[in-house]
């Protein structure tokens, strides 16, 4: 529940995606209603949405949830 909405929100790996770099992968992170349509998206890419230049070719390819590292009271995400 990345928004606090109290619903669980869908974080989608696109690897190959070339914004930003060649290769270099995204990840669209789904906000979703309490009936489970999607409600905004946002895509996390290279130099996009505050993300790092990445290399190309490093390719996002898998999308893990950990504990909550920083404290903040959210489930954290490793990419």
């Amino acid at each position: 529940d990345g928004d606090g909405d109290g619903v669980g929100d869908i974080a989608v790996g696109a690897f190959g995606d070339d914004t930003g770099n060649t290769g270099a992968g995204a990840v669209y992170i789904l906000r979703l209603t309490n009936t489970g349509t999607v409600k905004q998206v946002t895509k996390l890419a290279s130099s996009l949405n505050g993300m790092p230049l990445l290399s190309t070719d490093t390719g996002f390819c898998v999308v893990q949830s950990i504990s909550d590292l920083d404290g903040n009271g959210t489930t954290d995400l490793v990419v």
